[in-house]
C-alpha cells in the first residue's frame, strides 16, 4: 500500500497516543486490513496502526524525494497558487518532465497532477552520504521534541536519527534500542566518525564531528546539540553504530 496522505500517524494499542509517522508517497506492508483500520509495517521497520483512508492501493514509482523540510503543494506552478496540502522532508514523489518558472511537476500518487519547486526535492539516492546526512541533521536543529514524530512540526530521538538516513535512501530501525538495527557494526566510542549513531538507554543521537551529537531531546524539548561528553551523561552508555553498507 502506498500512503497518500501528506502525514500519517501510526499507532498501537492505545490510539490516542501516536508511535510513528508515515510520509506522502512511502509504501508500507500490510500485516493486516479491517474495514477501518491497517496494521501496516514501516519503511523502517516500525509496526502499528493507521486508519486505511491514508493509503491506496494502487503502485506508485517515485524518483525523487523531498529535501527541504517541509514544502506546498501547488495547483499551479507559482508561490501564488492555492497550496493544495504540506510535504514534508523524506516524502517520496514522482516527477514528470514539465518544468516551469523553477517548478517541478509531479504525478501524485492518485494520478493527480500538482506541483513543487524544483530546489525543494531531488532524485533518491541509494547510496551512504555523510554530508548530505550531517546536512539533514543539521536543518532539523531546532525542531520541537513529539513523542512518535517524524516531521519538522514535532520528531522524536529514534525518527530524527532514522529521517536523517531515510534522506540518503538508507532504512535503519527506527528505535533506540542498537540491537534491532539491521545493517551498521557496532564500535566504541573512541574515534567516532560522522554519522556514527550514538546510543544511550533509551536514547539516542547522531555524530556529525568536532565531538558533537545532534538529537532530539526531550530534556530540551527540541533537536539540539550536545557534546559527546555532556551526552553520554545524559543516560547509560551502550554503544555506537557505524553503517556500512
Amino acid at each position: 500500500m502506498i500512503v497518500k496522505a501528506s502525514l500519517c500517524n501510526m499507532f498501537g494499542v492505545n490510539p490516542e497516543l501516536v508511535c510513528d509517522q508515515l510520509l506522502y508517497g512511502w509504501s508500507v506492508k500490510a500485516i493486516s486490513v479491517t474495514e477501518r483500520l491497517a496494521f501496516v509495517e514501516a519503511p523502517m521497520f516500525y509496526r502499528g496502526y493507521a486508519h486505511l483512508s491514508n493509503f491506496t492501493g494502487k503502485s506508485y514509482e517515485a524518483d525523487s524525494i523531498v529535501t527541504a523540510l517541509c514544502t506546498g503543494a501547488y495547483k499551479e506552478p507559482t508561490f501564488k497558487s492555492e497550496e493544495l496540502f504540506t510535504l514534508y522532508m523524506g516524502s517520496y514523489v514522482k516527477t514528470t518532465a514539465y518544468e516551469k518558472d523553477g517548478f517541478r511537476e509531479i504525478e501524485g500518487v492518485n494520478g493527480e497532477s500538482f506541483y513543487v519547486h524544483s530546489k525543494c526535492i531531488e532524485k533518491r539516492r541509494t547510496e551512504f552520504d555523510a554530508d548530505k546526512l550531517i546536512k539533514t541533521a543539521k536543518a532539523f536543529i531546532g525542531a520541537p521534541y513529539k513523542w512518535g514524530g517524524k516531521t519538522c512540526n514535532g520528531i522524536d530521538c529514534s525518527g530524527f536519527v532514522a529521517m536523517c538516513y531515510h534522506s540518503c535512501g538508507i532504512e535503519i530501525y527506527r528505535d533506540s534500542d542498537p540491537d534491532k538495527m539491521p545493517i551498521g557494526r557496532r564500535i566504541g566510542f573512541d574515534g567516532l566518525e560522522k554519522g556514527d549513531i550514538v546510543y544511550l538507554k533509551g536514547h539516542v543521537g547522531l555524530y556529525v564531528g568536532k565531538g558533537i551529537v545532534v538529537h532530539a531531546s526531550w530534556r530540551e524539548g527540541k533537536v539540539c546539540y550536545t557534546g559527546l561528553e555532556e551526552f553520554l551523561k545524559l543516560s547509560e552508555p551502550v554503544c555506537a553504530v557505524r553503517v556500512s553498507l
